[in-house]
């Protein structure tokens, strides 16, 4: 069990502005994150520290105020030189707050799984008694599972603590991108009912289509085209109008993409691939609605067709 001022992946950040005493320069840096941890928050946390300590036991008040930066504070701040033994200053407008950097962590997602790893500094919380702690428990197994001796450890240590938010890692990330994925899910639905009105309206376009050249189409016949020759026809005309209407929504779709390139992740909001399959499935569908008209297609008797038209 481990535990952190700050609950990561929860939207929620605590951040300070900085300078750095060993450059020479009085240059305020922007806000970084920041995050008071116990000694164990690295290994509890699969964060391994690349460069390095981390935190001990040892770390407590009194002792040298040390710090664990992540790579991404370490590549911004110091480059290829090396973070080990950098002061870090806190405390606006005296700077007397200092830290020595004694390691660095892989990076880590601080708020949110979109966008890029912030800059962090890791802080031992032994050292500074601040705000409240979420804690966390790795085991293996079923996490849930473990709910129910979190609660009567608890209970043990002190009834009168407060338990709040008890939920799993992955319930976490589930409540993170509970509006991405209402959204995904509206417009799963919403599409789904575009493309079947769109089949529903390609066949009834077909449809009529079909009555009004039913001379045509025996003509053909008559003449020597076989079935399939006919079938094919009213197939290719619906996958013809169906790409140009897909191309022209490509093309809208690319322009448009921005509006919900913040609600993406892991895809662009111009991947080709995605693209590629919202045009093959419209192709599919109108292929699909036009199967029955050019089935009626294939059929007609010439001899009958020619004597209506």
């Amino acid at each position: 069990m481990t535990y952190s001022r700050v609950p990561l992946l929860a939207r929620v950040r605590s951040n300070k502005s900085f300078v750095l005493p060993d450059s020479g320069s009085a240059t305020v840096h922007p806000p970084a994150n920041t995050n008071g941890v116990a000694p164990n928050f690295f290994a509890a946390m699969a964060l391994p520290i690349l460069r390095g300590r981390g935190f001990a036991d040892t770390d407590r008040e009194g002792s040298l105020k040390v710090a664990v930066v992540n790579e991404t504070f370490a590549k911004q701040q110091f480059g290829s030189a090396d973070p080990i033994g950098r002061r870090i200053a806190f405390g606006a407008p005296a700077w007397t707050d200092v830290v020595e950097v004694v390691g660095v962590a892989r990076d880590a997602k601080y708020t949110d799984l979109r966008g890029a790893v912030p800059p962090t500094i890791y802080l031992p919380a032994y050292q500074r008694a601040e705000g409240q702690a979420a804690f966390a428990v790795r085991a293996a197994g079923s996490p849930a599972a473990l709910m129910p001796a979190v609660r009567a450890a608890l209970r043990d240590i002190d009834p009168t603590l407060p338990l709040l938010d008890l939920r799993t890692q992955h319930e976490q990330i589930e409540r993170l991108h509970a509006s991405e994925r209402l959204f995904a899910w509206l417009s799963m639905f919403f599409g789904a009912t575009a493309v079947a009105l769109a089949v529903a309206g390609l066949h009834g376009l077909l449809a009529q289509t079909v009555q009004r050249r039913i001379g045509e189409f025996g003509l053909r016949l008559a003449v020597g085209a076989t079935p399939a020759n006919v079938g094919g026809m009213i197939v290719r005309e619906a996958v013809t109008l169906a790409a140009v209407g897909a191309t022209i929504g490509l093309a809208a779709s690319a322009l448009l993409g921005r509006v919900v390139a913040s609600m993406l992740f892991g895809v662009t909001a111009r991947d080709p691939l995605t693209y590629a399959a919202a045009a093959l499935l419209v192709l599919v569908a109108a292929a699909a609605a036009s199967l029955v008209a050019a089935r009626r297609a294939s059929r007609v008797e010439p001899l009958v067709a020619l004597r209506s038209a």
